[in-house]
């Protein structure tokens, strides 16, 4: 499928939504190195061009701080699948407020910094 076919296809489901008050939320999954970023960026830009108001975000931006979620005492696999993102934190702050004023959490492995912005969300 091309990326052409792919907008046209969200576009249609966008379109036909029931819920037309709440945001439409694409979730795109696949291991590391897949091309989940090239295609969502692709995606995007020809979404763009087709004058959708959109935003984009990276799940990874909201992993945890490593002292959260390394050397927990619970067992390695345990750690990486289930401890990277406060979920909890996520589904509150994130998916549940996307239609009022939002905190977003963004975790930067290179400082393990965690990073709060607020930010309200205009109704269109």
């Amino acid at each position: 499928m091309s990326i052409k076919e792919l907008a046209e296809k969200v576009s249609s489901q966008f379109l036909t939504r029931l819920n037309k008050d709440r945001p439409f939320i694409i979730g795109i999954d696949g291991l590391s190195g897949a091309g989940k970023t090239t295609l969502v960026k692709e995606l995007a830009r020809e979404l763009d061009n087709q004058k959708y108001n959109l935003t984009t975000f990276h799940l990874d931006d909201h992993i945890v701080e490593k002292n959260k979620r390394y050397l927990t005492g619970q067992e390695e696999w345990y750690e990486y699948y289930y401890l990277q993102w406060d979920i909890e934190c996520l589904r509150i702050n994130l998916f549940e407020q996307l239609h009022r004023i939002v905190k977003y959490y963004f975790y930067r492995s290179m400082t393990n910094i965690l990073i709060i912005l607020q930010l309200n969300r205009l109704d269109y």
